[in-house]
C-alpha cells in the first residue's frame, strides 16, 4: 500500500450530532472560525491510566483497512492494544502483562507502528533509559484481520536488533515512508547526555537492521547557563513528504536539570530514507553508514536562534504542507528568563518557505502574561493548505488557525468538545487515515469525575 494522501469529502451524513460519554457538539459560537467540526468519536476505556499521552508518541492511533488500532495504559496499570471498527464504533480490546514500571513518570509512552508489507503490527511501550519492550503481531494480522484479537497473535516481548543500545531506550518512534516502509528511532542515554539511533524494517524478511547512529552527544557548547560538552537530541517529529524527502526538526538540550537549556531550532532532511543528511542550504551534513552522526558542530543546522533560558520546549510537533515545507508546533518565553515562573510562554509556530528562509507567528497571545510551559499541542495541515494547532487551553480542547494566505498568521480560535476536561498532551493524530479520508483521529485523555477515560475524537477541517 502506498502512504500519500487520497482526499476525500464527508457527506453531510458523516457529522455526528453528539459524541459520547455526554460530550456535546460545542465547537465555536454562531460565525466565529475556524470551522472545524466534530465528526464523532468513541470512548476506549472509562478508566485508564492519567499518563497515556505524549507528543513524542508521534504514531499512537493507525488506521488500516477500516480498522483504527490505538495502544495505552488501563488504570491497573496494564498495557492495552484496542481495535475499533469505523463502520460502527465497535471496539475490541486486549490486555497484555506488562505493567508500567512508575506510573508517575510521563516518559513510559506506549507506540504502534505498522508494516503493510507484511500485515504486521508492531509495539514498543514502556521506556524511560530500560531495555526495549517490544511485540509484534503474525504476519497479515492488519490484511487479514482477525474476527476476534487477542494477545496469542502476537510474539513474546524481545528486541528489533542485536545492538547493545537497545539495553536502554527512551522515546520510542515508529513513521513510514510514502512506500509504507517502516522506521523506528530511540534515544540512547539520559537527558543532556544521549544519542538516538534509527532501524528500519524489511517486511518481507521480518527483520529489523539499523541504520546508524544519527545523533551524537559530542561536541563543545557555549551558551548562557556555561559551557558544556554533551547533549542530547529532542526530536519533534520524523514525517516524509510526498517525494520521500525525510525531514526533521530538533532541539538541543545541554543537561538534565531543566528545559532552560534547551536552545535552538535546527533542521535536517534526507533524500535517500535516513541515511545521509543535509542541512538547510544542502549541505551534507552527516553520513550515518560511514558512521558520521549529525553533531553540534556541523554547519547549518540552527535555522531559527533561541538562546538557552527561553524555556523553549522539547518535542514539538511537526508536519510539512504541500509543497514539502516543515510547519513546527512548539513553545517558548517571548523573552529569556532565568526562572519559568517569571517568563512568558507561549505556543508558537515556525515554518520553512521555499527559499530556505524560516518565518514565525505566535499562536497565543502574548500579551497575556502565561509563566508556566503549556501541555504540548498538535498541528495538522488541511488538504486546502492551512494549518490547525490543537492544544489545551483553560482545561479545554482549542483549536487555532493559520492561513498561508495570510502569511501563516493565528487568525482565530476557538474550543471544542464543550464538557470534555483534556487532562493528557500531545494529541497525537492518526496520519494514516487523515491522508486516507480527511478525519483527524486524536487520542485523548479525558477527567471524568475522579477518573480518567481514554477516548478517541474525530473532527474534520474547512475545505477553503
Amino acid at each position: 500500500m502506498t502512504y500519500r494522501p487520497r482526499w476525500k469529502k464527508l457527506g453531510a451524513a458523516a457529522i455526528v450530532a453528539t459524541l459520547l460519554a455526554g460530550a456535546s457538539l460545542g465547537g465555536f459560537p454562531a460565525g466565529a472560525v475556524p470551522a472545524v467540526t466534530v465528526a464523532g468519536g468513541v470512548v476506549i476505556d472509562s478508566q485508564v491510566h492519567v499518563l497515556n499521552t505524549a507528543p513524542f508518541d508521534q504514531d499512537k492511533v493507525i488506521t488500516y483497512q477500516g480498522y483504527q488500532y490505538t495502544i495505552y495504559w488501563d488504570s491497573d496499570y496494564k498495557l492495552v492494544l484496542s481495535r475499533r471498527k469505523l463502520s460502527d464504533n465497535s471496539v475490541q480490546s486486549i490486555v497484555f502483562a506488562n505493567t508500567v514500571d512508575n506510573p508517575t513518570d510521563g516518559h513510559y509512552n506506549t507506540t504502534i507502528g505498522i508494516s503493510p508489507g507484511d500485515g504486521r503490527l508492531h509495539l514498543s511501550y514502556g521506556h524511560h533509559n530500560t531495555t526495549h519492550h517490544y511485540r509484534v503481531s503474525s504476519a497479515a494480522w492488519l490484511t487479514s484481520p482477525p474476527a476476534t484479537i487477542s494477545t496469542s497473535q502476537f510474539g513474546a516481548e524481545t528486541h528489533q536488533t542485536t545492538s547493545a543500545t537497545e539495553d536502554s531506550i527512551t522515546y520510542p518512534r515508529y513513521f513510514n515512508d510514502k512506500n509504507g516502509k517502516l522506521y523506528f528511532s530511540y534515544r540512547y542515554g539520559g537527558s543532556g547526555d544521549g544519542e538516538d539511533y534509527l532501524n528500519k524494517y524489511d517486511s518481507s524478511t521480518g527483520t529489523w537492521t539499523s541504520v546508524g547512529k544519527l545523533f551524537s552527544k559530542s561536541g563543545t557548547y557555549v551558551g548562557a547557563l556555561g559551557t558544556t560538552v554533551s547533549r542530547n537530541a529532542y526530536v519533534d517529529d520524523f514525517i516524509f513528504d510526498d517525494d520521500n524527502r525525510l525531514h526533521m526538526t530538533w532541539t538541543w538540550r545541554e543537561s538534565y536539570v531543566s528545559h532552560a537549556w534547551n536552545h535552538d531550532i535546527h533542521y535536517a532532511y534526507s533524500d535517500d530514507y535516513g541515511v545521509t543528511w543535509y542541512n538547510n542550504a544542502g549541505t551534507k551534513v552527516a553520513d550515518l553508514a560511514a558512521g558520521d552522526p549529525i553533531a553540534i558542530g556541523d554547519p547549518g543546522l540552527v535555522v531559527v536562534s533561541v538562546p538557552q533560558n527561553s524555556w523553549l520546549i522539547n518535542q514539538g510537533t511537526m508536519v510539512v504542507d504541500a509543497d514539502g515545507q516543515p510547519h513546527l508546533f512548539t513553545q517558548r518565553s517571548t523573552a529569556t528568563n532565568a526562572a519559568l515562573s517569571s517568563a512568558n510562554v507561549h505556543q508558537i509556530h515556525y515554518w520553512r518557505n521555499a527559499s530556505g528562509t524560516w518565518g514565525q507567528a505566535w499562536i497565543t497571545d502574548t500579551t497575556q502574561a502565561h509563566g508556566s510551559t503549556w501541555p504540548r499541542g498538535q498541528v495538522v495541515m488541511s488538504e486546502a493548505g492551512n494549518a490547525y494547532f490543537f492544544y489545551s487551553k483553560n482545561n479545554q480542547l482549542v483549536v487555532s488557525e493559520a492561513k498561508a494566505a495570510n502569511q501563516w498568521a493565528t487568525s482565530d480560535t476557538g474550543s471544542l468538545l464543550n464538557g470534555v476536561v483534556p487532562s493528557g498532551e500531545g494529541w497525537v493524530f492518526d496520519r494514516w487515515r487523515f491522508a486516507s479520508d480527511g478525519v483527524v483521529s486524536l487520542p485523548s485523555v479525558e477527567k471524568s469525575g475522579t477518573l480518567y477515560q481514554y477516548a478517541i475524537r474525530d473532527f474534520t477541517l474547512p475545505s477553503s
